[in-house]
């Protein structure tokens, strides 16, 4: 987890009852600098009056990752639920992770670190034998995992899809809901805020890096602005 003491740029616009902001993700969400925000979760930070952000993202993120590395993160700091907002943006059901001993990480892409002597680490090509239902259902319990944890620890939360995955997406995931047994399609749609997609709004707004994919530092401001921060606002009894 990181805690970085980027410089606040943006007003206050919709100020919420919160003073932590606790997130969890994917490079959607990652901070790729530790002095400047150029994330949406540090834009959220300004423009809805948090008072620091708890960045528990990483490029390349599993779901495994964003489960155990926020679940951490919130049994170290001792934050008070009644001043905490969770922002989980999920990431794709394909992507697969273990935890290590740091001493082992050598060459394995980004690391999330749990402590300085834990790390966590992509395994995604190494599990060629998953197929979708398998994965589906591996994810639904992640996500219920953290949503069952963050109700009974109290914590409010907000779930959101880092891509609509209705909406080609170069590979990056699927559409669990098609994979899922039928008794679980509902729970899971249930768990997350309608709020307009990320992803989507980049797309149609032509915001999207030269890779085609990840949003511009534009995209994130835009959507924080127009989208994230008024939904959070206008639906605050709902997180």
């Amino acid at each position: 987890m990181k805690i970085r003491s980027t410089p606040r740029v943006f007003e206050i616009i919709n100020h919420l009852k919160y003073k932590n902001l606790v997130v969890g993700g994917c490079s959607f969400t990652y901070n790729t600098s530790n002095t400047d925000s150029c994330s949406w979760p540090y834009y959220l930070r300004d423009k809805c009056g948090f008072d620091q952000v708890y960045d528990c993202s990483i490029e390349g993120a599993s779901n495994y990752q964003i489960l155990t590395s926020v679940i951490h993160a919130l049994e170290t700091q001792d934050l008070n639920p009644k001043e905490t907002l969770v922002v989980i943006m999920w990431s794709g059901y394909g992507r697969d992770s273990i935890i290590v001993p740091a001493k082992s990480v050598v060459g394995t892409g980004p690391v999330y670190n749990y402590t300085d002597q834990v790390a966590g680490i992509n395994t995604t090509s190494k599990h060629s034998q998953k197929n979708n239902l398998s994965r589906a259902l591996e994810n639904y319990i992640h996500v219920i995992a953290l949503w069952n944890y963050l109700k009974i620890q109290q914590y409010q939360c907000v779930f959101l899809e880092f891509v609509d995955p209705k909406i080609p997406n170069r590979g990056m995931t699927f559409n669990i809901v098609d994979f899922l047994p039928t008794k679980l399609k509902s729970k899971f749609l249930a768990m997350f805020t309608n709020i307009e997609n990320f992803y989507s709004y980049c797309l149609k707004n032509e915001q999207l890096q030269e890779d085609d994919f990840h949003p511009t530092m534009q995209g994130h401001l835009d959507w924080t602005h127009n989208v994230l921060a008024p939904a959070l606002t206008a639906n605050s009894y709902a997180v």
